[in-house]
């Protein structure tokens, strides 16, 4: 990094950093501080270091979502397992992908593959639970039709309202990420500039 800024001739120009969590990012900020002092130049990494707030949100929504526990004591984790091994099952077999495809039709839905979700992005999960929400009725009479191969990944009414709950749940925490994540060829910081 600090090559680059010498390289550019921006290291006085250089203003703050932005990075996900990783210990390595930490020990590059304090080591750059270093550096830039070295040439003269003051830069706090306390103060200019900036953790991505959309990393941040994952971090935490990740951890929540392991511990998420209902009322009575049923884990959240449970409904998305059997959701990631049907989600699973699905992509390992040509029969049930046509089987699941002609149902879909039959209740006039547009057949989807769902998603698997992944440990490191929270969001994934997300995605998997919209898509299956939508399938559900597909789902329910792809599991009933193929009980033998796929009877263990049934979920239950109270499952299902669950795996609602938790969608509704980690709708806020999507639109923010997705607000703080820069899809675009532009940066976003723009978009919470206020006007005066």
């Amino acid at each position: 990094m600090f090559d680059i800024l010498q390289e550019y001739d921006i290291m006085e120009k250089f203003f703050c950093m932005t990075t996900d969590s990783a210990s390595n990012n930490g020990t590059m900020v304090r080591q750059l501080e270093r550096l830039l002092e070295e040439e003269g130049i003051p830069w706090n990494h306390e103060v200019h270091h900036i953790r991505c707030l959309a990393h941040v949100i994952n971090l935490v929504v990740g951890a929540f979502l392991k511990n998420l526990v209902d009322g009575d004591g049923i884990s959240f984790k449970t409904v998305l397992l059997k959701i990631r091994s049907l989600a699973k099952a699905l992509r390992r077999s040509t029969l049930l992908w046509e089987a699941f495809v002609e149902i879909c039709k039959y209740y006039h839905i547009n057949p989807m593959t769902i998603p698997v979700d992944v440990a490191p992005r929270w969001d994934s999960a997300y995605g998997m639970l919209e898509i299956v929400i939508y399938l559900r009725k597909a789902i329910h009479r792809l599991v009933d039709d193929y009980s033998k191969e796929l009877g263990e990944y049934r979920l239950t009414d109270y499952e299902w309202e669950l795996a609602e709950v938790l969608l509704v749940f980690l709708m806020p925490f999507k639109r923010c990420t997705k607000r703080f994540e820069c899809g675009n060829k532009t940066p976003e910081i723009g978009i919470f500039t206020l006007s005066i």
